[in-house]
């Protein structure tokens, strides 16, 4: 969740990539901070099934000083 008065700030955007090989990567989907804000607690990236074995996730905070913390991650 996200509280100014404790500097708490929910990510700008989050992105998902996949690559079958560990060298080519292609975005799978993607939150922007309009989506993320109604989301609230609970980030949900989904997309139709895809072949991956690598995943990377990225999320992109508003200032570089900015700490991110991430609970869990899960991918079905």
């Amino acid at each position: 969740s996200q509280g100014q008065a404790g500097k708490i700030f929910l990510p700008r955007q989050v992105a998902v990539q996949i690559s079958e090989d560990g060298e080519n990567y292609k975005v799978a989907s993607t939150l922007d901070s309009t989506q993320i804000f109604q989301m609230k607690r609970k980030l949900m990236l989904r997309f139709p099934p895809v072949k991956a074995r690598w995943i990377k996730v990225f999320a992109q905070n508003y200032n570089s000083k900015d700490w991110l913390f991430v609970d869990e991650i899960f991918i079905e």
